[in-house]
C-alpha cells in the first residue's frame, strides 16, 4: 500500500469502518449498484448503501484498500463518493448562520400566508342552503 493509500486509510476508524456520502443516486437500483461495486472491490469486507440517507458504510481492510480506491471505483460506475465530515470539523458559527437563514426563509413564506383572510373556508353561512 502506497503513502497515498495509507493516508486515506486514516479516514476509517480503528476497526476499518468508514462512512461515505454517495452522490448521483436517483433510485434504489442505483444504491444496489453502488453497494455491489463497493462489495466486490478487493479489500472490502462488507458494504451497505442507504438510498434514503445517501450514505455508504464500508468495512475495509486498511492494508489492502484506501478510500481513494473506492472513490475511483464508484466514479467508474457513474456515481460520486466522498468521506463524511467528522462532527468536530463543522464550524459552529456557520451552522448557526445556516439555521438562522432557514428560519428567516420559513417566516418569509409563512407570514404572507397567515395574513390572507380565509374567504369561505369553514364558514357555513356562505354555503348554499338547498332552496330553503
Amino acid at each position: 500500500m502506497g503513502a497515498k493509500a495509507a493516508e486515506e486509510g486514516r479516514l476509517a476508524d480503528s476497526s476499518g469502518v468508514v462512512e461515505l456520502v454517495v452522490s448521483g443516486m436517483t433510485c434504489g437500483s442505483c444504491a444496489n449498484r453502488v453497494e455491489r461495486v463497493l462489495s466486490r472491490h478487493e479489500g472490502v469486507n462488507d458494504a451497505a448503501v442507504n438510498f434514503a440517507t445517501g450514505r455508504a458504510t464500508v468495512h475495509l481492510d486498511q492494508a489492502r484498500v484506501g478510500v481513494g480506491d473506492l472513490v475511483e471505483a464508484v466514479a467508474k460506475a457513474g456515481y460520486g463518493l466522498a468521506p463524511v465530515a467528522e462532527a468536530g470539523d463543522t464550524d459552529p458559527e456557520a451552522s448557526e448562520a445556516k439555521a438562522r437563514n432557514m428560519w428567516l426563509r420559513r417566516v418569509a413564506v409563512a407570514w404572507p400566508l397567515a395574513a390572507v383572510e380565509p374567504r369561505t373556508v369553514g364558514r357555513g353561512d356562505r354555503l348554499p342552503t338547498g332552496g330553503r
